[in-house]
């Protein structure tokens, strides 16, 4: 809870030399089996890039003012990803606080803004498919869509929106689509 999960995967990440790693943040769990192979059937069909089960808009931790209130922030949600440990390796910033950990996730310097300013693919891994970052909210049932049953891995905000009022589930998929009302 103070920036060390994304500080110790990306510390692991240096001394790694293995061909991918798989990263799960705290509070994160899975639903069913299967999910390591439905993750690596897309890694070893795209190749190199980030790759994530769940991508959002959400403009959670930085105000970028519009004429709507707020730009939408895509990026992929570091509850369960993965990558090459060089490209993990390459990402030019420390993650060594709680600030820093979300500037990794969702900030123009993020992880994900990193890699595609790179030309590298950020991919979200549903149980029914592969997105690219402009379809993450295209598919149903993904991050605080629907029944979220298309996601491989959930954590404590899957689990918040799915205890959810109605009127609650509204707000909350607003915002993982990246405007607030």
């Amino acid at each position: 809870g103070n920036g060390w999960d994304i500080g110790a995967e990306q510390a692991m990440a240096k001394k790694c030399d293995s061909d991918f790693i798989v990263c799960m943040t705290s509070r994160s769990h899975f639903r069913r089996a299967g999910w390591l192979k439905r993750f690596m059937e897309e890694v070893e069909k795209h190749g190199e890039g980030m790759y994530a089960s769940a991508g959002s808009y959400e403009n959670c931790h930085i105000n970028l003012p519009t004429t709507r209130g707020y730009k939408p922030n895509p990026h992929l949600r570091t509850a369960f990803y993965g990558m090459t440990p060089s490209l993990f390796r390459s990402y030019p910033f420390i993650v060594d606080s709680r600030d820093k950990g979300f500037m990794f996730e969702s900030s123009p310097k993020s992880m994900t803004n990193f890699c595609l300013s790179r030309g590298v693919p950020c991919l979200m891994v549903t149980w029914n498919g592969c997105y690219e970052w402009k379809d993450w909210r295209t598919p149903r049932n993904v991050f605080r869509k629907g029944n979220q049953s298309a996601l491989i891995a959930f954590d404590r905000h899957t689990d918040m929106y799915e205890s959810a009022t109605m009127e609650m589930k509204i707000a909350m998929a607003k915002s993982a689509d990246g405007w607030y009302q």
